[in-house]
């Protein structure tokens, strides 16, 4: 017999990560599932204690385990290189990151599952746009990603709604969510409204469209891991001159799988990037300092990352 997922909910009490608890908690008592939830509260808002207090009713209500941080308690555990200079949002983000991963591992989960929709990859599509991402950031998020699953990338914020209306289910309501003041927001506001109204089928072939950039970027990221296996020399190094002859998307391809491996604690601008190939373009040996106790190497026309 198939052993049963086990899997988390990030549960914030609002529309999405409802809906998503109630579909998932009937595959829970059907026992395909076991389902615990965590609430991170980030304490931002008057009402965030009012959110957490629904959250542990839900969970109580259906028997559902249920852990709640408070984003103050583990600020200190992003790293630095996540901390600093972010904006508030982002660093939130990189919070929920540091207790998801924790939960993940103290209950040895299968998953810890988002509640992201149609809706919101369409937004990040644009964020990132806007934002000057490659295309790797272009494809969005993905159903599967690391320690996270996202099962409703395609189902839009109006099924959600209409489905929890239908079933008289309640949920929260997060105020910052109708703020202008933020880049999301304006984008769910004025931006999709308007590409809607100029052609109703835009949230389809937009989400059509970054499936097919997922699929170009992972035949990059095969090609240039296959590369990279191509040219390594038995102690691990890379040709230093054929790294430079190589195109500029593939160059930077490589640096980002060897930064990845180095598991080195930056965050790969396009201006490290540059800085990096400059570094390498130049025949002479040394080394050079990317992040605390990480460098690339360059001796007798090869080089690393260590």
């Amino acid at each position: 017999m198939k052993q049963r997922s086990n899997l988390i909910i990030a549960l914030s009490g609002g529309p999405d990560s409802v809906y998503l608890f109630h579909h998932l908690l009937a595959q829970h008592h059907s026992k395909q599932i076991t389902l615990r939830a965590v609430h991170v509260n980030h304490g931002w808002r008057d009402s965030a204690a009012d959110d957490e207090q629904f959250c542990r009713d839900l969970c109580t209500q259906h028997n559902i385990p249920l852990t709640v941080a408070h984003a103050a308690d583990w600020q200190h555990r992003v790293p630095a290189h996540k901390s600093k200079n972010s904006s508030p949002e982002s660093l939130a983000r990189e919070i929920r990151r540091v207790i998801f991963a924790h939960e993940h591992a103290t209950h040895n989960a299968d998953a810890v599952v988002l509640a992201h929709h149609r809706d919101d990859q369409l937004e990040t599509f644009f964020i990132r746009l806007l934002r000057g991402a490659s295309l790797s950031g272009l494809c969005g998020m993905q159903p599967r990603a690391d320690i996270y699953l996202r099962p409703l990338l395609d189902v839009s914020k109006t099924e959600i709604l209409s489905w929890l209306a239908e079933h008289n289910h309640t949920y929260c309501h997060d105020e910052t969510n109708d703020s202008a003041a933020h880049l999301r927001n304006r984008i769910r506001q004025q931006v999709l409204p308007a590409l809607t109204s100029a052609d109703a089928r835009a949230p389809h072939t937009i989400t059509n469209t970054m499936k097919r950039l997922k699929d170009d970027d992972d035949f990059l990221a095969q090609l240039t891991n296959d590369l990279i296996a191509e040219l390594r020399d038995e102690g691990g190094q890379l040709p230093r001159e054929t790294f430079c002859q190589l195109h500029s998307a593939l160059q930077h391809r490589i640096l980002l799988q060897l930064f990845i491996a180095a598991r080195a604690p930056i965050v790969p601008t396009s201006a490290l990037l540059a800085e990096v190939i400059r570094f390498l373009s130049s025949p002479n040996g040394g080394r050079h300092e990317i992040a605390p106790g990480v460098a690339i190497v360059k001796q007798r026309g090869f080089f690393s990352v260590v």
